[in-house]
């Protein structure tokens, strides 16, 4: 099929962002990472799957910000642990794994009164990323 809508620019960038939508295609329809659980009935299915489409969403959302942030501030790229390696395009799945080490622990006193709440301080890289997204570092006190 030949598209006669577009120039040859547009074309050639409309093929250019096909492996993006490819890659999140491909999420969609990959093994779902969660308890077993026995769905038997169909309403159910449905539903686990729309609320998978919404984290889908969620994700990209989560990256467009990050990469319209960066581009504004004229940031090329960030510092991604483990390997600190520069990413022009950080995914959510970094994201999640630059904020998998956040501990809190909470102190309860013997009759169950909470008496101090312990946190690990944010990292540069996660006040980074929180800034860049518009995320108040107040949310991890």
């Amino acid at each position: 099929m030949t598209n006669t809508q577009l120039d040859a620019s547009a074309t050639l960038r409309a093929y250019k962002y096909q492996p993006k939508l490819e890659r999140r295609h491909a999420l969609l329809k990959s093994g779902l990472q969660v308890a077993p659980i026995f769905l038997k009935k169909n309403s159910r299915i449905e539903a686990l799957m729309f609320v998978y489409f919404l984290a889908q969403l969620v994700c990209a959302l989560i990256e467009r910000q990050l990469r319209m942030a960066m581009r504004k501030r004229g940031l090329p790229h960030i510092q991604i642990p483990p390997e600190d390696r520069p990413s022009a395009t950080p995914t959510t799945e970094q994201v999640i794994r630059v904020f998998s080490s956040r501990a809190r622990h909470l102190l309860f006193s013997r009759d169950g009164q909470m008496v101090q709440i312990f946190t690990d301080p944010l990292s540069p890289i996660q006040e980074q990323i929180l800034s860049l997204i518009s995320i108040s570092p107040q949310v991890y006190a």
